[in-house]
């Protein structure tokens, strides 16, 4: 099945840069920015997660999500440990 348009990258190889955590996600699109939270947290990434994989603050990794209208991850009972 292919992926619709809408959540493919518009620069891929930057895209691929970004979400191995090489390149912080300011250098994206708005677009592409939007797919890569909407990749994270369908991985199962936590806001803060997304926030330290991305180089953004909280409130950015969570404002992107919540303009998508994607719930958020919670932490597992072994992160809150940490």
């Amino acid at each position: 099945m292919t992926m619709p348009a809408r959540y493919k990258a518009e620069q891929p190889f930057t895209y691929t840069r970004v979400e191995a955590g090489e390149l912080p996600a300011e250098v994206l699109t708005p677009h592409d920015r939007r797919v890569l939270v909407r990749q994270l947290v369908a991985d199962g990434f936590t806001d803060l997660e997304i926030a330290s994989r991305t180089q953004w603050t909280l409130f950015t990794a969570a404002r992107i999500r919540d303009s998508i209208f994607l719930r958020p991850n919670h932490p597992t009972e072994s992160e809150y440990a940490v």
